[in-house]
Order: C-alpha cells, then sequence, then structure tokens
C-alpha cells in the first residue's frame, strides 16, 4: 500500500502490479475525490487518490472568498482545502500528488499513469472542470503577459489598465465590477445578442460609468510586443482594434472528460453521464463532482455524490 504523498513508486513487474493493486483508484484531489476517499476509508476500501497538480483542492484554490453556503465551514477555499489535506494525512488515506493518469484500459481496470501503472477493481472519476481556453491567435503566446483566466490571483496584472474582459455569463460581469474600482476603463466583449449574467450584475453594469459591454462582438487575435496590447474584434460594423492593457477570459469551464471518452457515455453537455448512484455506463467506473453534473454543480452535490458512488463501490466489491 502506498503512502504519503509525492510521486508514485509503482510495481513494474505483473506480479507486484496483482499483489499491489487497490479497491478504488480515485483520480483527482479536488473536493469530490476527497470526499470519495474519505468513505472509501470509512467502508473499508483500499484506495488510492491520483492527483496531477503539486496541492490537492482542484478548484476549492479558484475560490479566494469565504464559502457561503457549505454546512458547517466558513473559510475561503484554501482553507477548506487544507483542512481536507489535513484530515486524510490524520488517517493514512494514500494520497499521491504530481501524477498524470494518462489512460485507463478496460479488462482489468489499468491506469498508465506518468509513475507507472496501477489496476483496481473500481474506479472513482473526479476530475472537475478546467477553464475554456481562449482559441485565437496570440492567445498562448500571452497568457501571464497581460492575458490571464483569473483576476484574483493576480490583481496587479489588471490595475490602472484599461481592461477587456471576454464572456457573458456572471464571471465576467462580476469581475467587471471589481475591476472597475481599481482600473480607468472595462470594456466586456460578448459574441451573444445579450448577455447571460444575472440581472443584478447586468444592471451594475449599466450603472457603471467606466464600463462598456459590446454585444455581437467575436476576438479574432491579441496582440501586443512584450505584453498585451491591443485586441482585434469583429462587430456588427466590421473588424476594429481596442487598445487595452489587459485581458481577462471568462467563456466557461468544460469538464475533463478525456480519460473516459472512448469507455463512458456522455450527456448532451459533453459531462460523464451517470445514474442515481453515481454509475457511469461502465460497470466498474463511477464519477462525481463536476465531471458528470452539468446542471446544479456545487461542493454539498459532490459530497453527496461520493457517498453514492463510494456505497455502491462497496456493494458491487462485496
Amino acid at each position: 500500500m502506498w503512502r504519503g504523498h509525492g510521486p508514485l513508486c509503482l510495481p513494474q513487474t505483473q506480479e507486484e502490479r496483482k499483489m499491489e493493486g487497490v479497491d478504488v483508484a480515485i483520480i483527482g484531489g479536488g473536493f469530490g475525490g476527497l470526499a470519495s476517499a474519505l468513505w472509501c476509508h470509512r467502508l473499508g476500501l483500499r484506495c488510492v487518490v491520483l492527483e496531477r497538480r503539486e496541492a490537492l483542492g482542484g478548484q476549492l484554490h479558484w475560490i479566494y472568498n469565504p464559502l457561503p453556503d457549505y454546512p458547517g465551514f466558513t473559510g475561503d477555499g484554501a482553507a477548506l482545502a487544507a483542512q481536507l489535506t489535513s484530515q486524510l494525512h490524520s488517517l493514512s488515506i494514500p494520497v499521491h500528488t504530481n501524477v498524470e493518469v494518462h489512460s485507463i484500459e478496460d479488462e482489468p481496470l489499468r491506469l498508465r499513469t506518468s509513475a507507472g501503472e496501477l489496476t483496481a477493481r473500481a474506479c472513482i472519476l473526479a476530475t472537475g472542470l478546467r477553464r475554456r481556453r481562449l482559441r485565437v491567435p496570440g492567445a498562448e503566446t500571452f497568457e501571464g503577459k497581460g492575458l490571464s483566466y483569473t483576476a484574483s490571483g493576480c490583481p496587479e496584472m489588471f490595475e490602472g489598465k484599461h481592461v477587456a474582459i471576454v464572456g457573458g455569463g456572471d464571471g465576467a460581469f462580476e469581475n467587471a465590477l471589481i475591476l472597475a474600482k481599481t482600473s480607468p476603463h472595462v470594456t466586456i466583449l460578448y459574441r451573444g445578442d445579450a448577455p447571460r449574467a444575472r440581472p443584478q450584475f447586468t444592471e451594475e453594469v449599466d450603472n457603471s460609468e467606466n464600463i462598456t459591454l459590446l454585444c455581437q462582438h467575436d476576438v479574432l487575435s491579441i496582440q501586443g510586443d512584450a505584453c498585451v496590447e491591443s485586441v482585434l474584434c469583429e462587430g456588427p460594423e466590421g473588424q476594429k482594434e481596442l487598445a487595452i492593457g489587459a485581458l481577462l477570459v471568462k467563456i466557461g469551464l468544460e469538464p475533463n472528460i478525456q480519460l473516459v471518452e472512448s469507455l463512458c457515455a456522455l450527456d448532451d453537455t459533453s459531462t460523464v453521464q451517470t445514474d442515481r448512484l453515481q454509475r457511469t455506463t461502465h460497470e466498474r467506473i463511477f464519477a462525481v463532482g463536476d465531471v458528470c453534473t452539468s446542471l446544479d454543480p456545487s461542493l454539498s452535490v459532490a459530497a453527496g455524490q461520493a457517498c453514492f458512488a463510494v456505497r455502491e463501490i462497496e456493494r458491487l466489491l462485496r
């Protein structure tokens, strides 16, 4: 049984793989994955958590404000991630960071990872979401050089500059209102006819003197020398170049489904299809959290899904 954090030293011979197999391999060390590990411990299932990043917590690290709706906890996301990490340590639950899962092979379930191979009797996919990237010329070049997908993590990138925000949802409008306090002007570029943000945000933006909303505007490219200097966009009146000092991209999130696209069915929102017990269309692969929850993603939902999934796995393996 593997212990502690850090890269795995997975067994390499066929006999060692058989000896070192686990009951449940949990892919993803975010909230849903860690909740699943706690349930595995409670039900006596041998599990291992595999997380590709250095820190546990996943999207919890995107939450910079106090959590308003998770029962019994009032800190921010990083504080909850630290508390969960400590809890798993205290229970000696095997967790391994900096380990990328490259593929899942069937019959039996075998995970090929950056640290070797691992066999499991069942698998829980808890890979969550990733920020949808802006795919136009210059986006990759200027990421971190005036282009960012988060404003909370790097406020100095936007302060005192004309900021353009790409997107029309709550994230775009809420960030526009925040950045307008320290930026001379904020321009929201949205490709649709009308923004999708909640009325409370759209009304505040409409009443703001230094926020401009441009609907029906597509971003074509990003230009600059050492950092972002302008964005080329196309609207109803044709193409135009907008001089800016920073670009914030808020065009939504997409599920991390690459590992199971050939093994499990997806629903019409490209999330993993599950039943009420978190079973996918593969008999031994389960999914929890945002990777399978497009309607009501939340910490409370993920915690409940972890309970359902692990209890059903325990019945399956009994």
